[in-house]
């Protein structure tokens, strides 16, 4: 139990996936999630490293799904999934699943059953991250085609915009997969706990959050496709060993002394001894310091009445602050009335997502 909190974070470990037969392909399907990973070649080669669906809040934070209504057909070579998803609010999906010599299917239906804000409602593909400095054709929606390769080096932007096909060339086969119902882009995850390239739904450069009506129906589709052809292309590189892992051993090892420098401890008896308010604490320790006063504040969900908690909040300081910083990114527009409330003081918009931090321009 200790030893699954430590791996999956839950005293729980995960169902474990059901090996599905596509043809010449293998892949999991993940019962608890709704996603297939793992596609791979008869040689083993990760061809896609996973389908899903996904469903973000204004805030970026994942709405969880249920999946029921389970059901699973599965031949030699060929294998039909359906399953229905309800999720945390008034929305709820359908998804098909189906996989045979021909290719994989995965078509995905959602309505909402009330009007919600999210960032993203749909599907996502994730490409492994050993595709890193090969080639790709990209297809547009205008049905215009672009050789190029994936990012080497981490990108902090996208590789690849307007995005509704992605073809690679693997160990003797071709392996296309096509989005339909929207215009997708591709980002490049490598730097995140899932390494990959990720191919999601719903581009960035379209206005965020946004609503979904009551009744409003969301439609996407996902096909994999592949053909062998005459060559057999070197192997990609094997993603490297040891990159993550947990190792579990018998022996009690004592705890490693842990030092603090030598300022360090007047500090936390200085924190001991403050009064125990979140705003004030700091406050305070800025105003007999002589320190400037810097306040962050987040404006996501509610922002009209996080503000008027705020300037209540700021007018109890013991000093005012010399600057205060707003997130998300789209705070700017909060700017000038808080100008005109707090007077002459520095007012900055910033960014809590390294995503949108990584792609802003210097």
């Amino acid at each position: 139990m200790e030893a699954n909190r430590l791996v999956f974070g839950s005293d729980d470990a995960p169902a474990e996936p059901i090996i599905l037969r596509a043809g010449p392909l293998t892949m999991e399907f993940h019962t608890e999630t709704g996603a297939i990973r793992y596609v791979e070649l008869p040689d083993g080669t990760e061809a896609v490293r996973a389908v899903y669906p996904s469903l973000r809040g204004p805030d970026w934070s994942t709405r969880h799904a249920e999946v029921s209504q389970l059901r699973l057909k599965e031949a030699e070579d060929r294998f039909t999934i359906s399953y229905s998803l309800a999720y945390e609010i008034d929305y709820s999906a359908k998804v098909t699943i189906e996989g045979g010599p021909e290719g994989i299917v995965y078509s995905y239906s959602g309505v909402a059953e009330s009007a919600f804000s999210t960032s993203r409602t749909g599907l996502c593909v994730l490409h492994p991250a050993n595709l890193a400095d090969q080639p790709v054709e990209i297809r547009h929606p205008d049905g215009s085609r672009e050789s190029g390769r994936f990012p080497d080096l981490v990108q902090p932007d996208w590789p690849f915009r307007e995005v509704v096909g992605v073809s690679v060339k693997l160990p003797g086969y071709k392996v296309d997969v096509t989005m339909e119902g929207e215009v997708f882009e591709m980002e490049d995850q490598r730097n995140f706990g899932d390494a990959s390239f990720k191919t999601y739904c719903r581009q960035q450069s379209r206005p965020f959050p946004y609503e979904i009506g009551v009744g409003e129906k969301v439609t996407q589709t996902v096909k994999i496709s592949w053909q062998a052809w005459g060559s057999k292309v070197e192997g990609l590189p094997p993603m490297p060993e040891g990159v993550a892992g947990l190792m579990f051993i018998d022996e009690t090892l004592p705890v490693p002394l842990v030092g603090l420098v030598a300022g360090e401890a007047p500090s936390l008896d200085a924190v001991r001894a403050a009064p125990v308010d979140y705003l004030r604490m700091p406050a305070e320790a800025a105003k007999d310091l002589g320190l400037p006063l810097e306040l962050s504040l987040d404006l996501g969900g509610d922002a009209e009445a996080k503000i008027a908690r705020a300037l209540t909040a700021i007018e109890a300081l013991p000093q005012p602050p010399d600057r205060l910083i707003l997130t998300p990114i789209s705070s700017t527009k909060h700017v000038e009335k808080l100008k005109k409330s707090l007077g002459d003081l520095l007012v900055m918009v910033g960014s809590s997502s390294l995503g949108d931090l990584n792609r802003s321009p210097l």
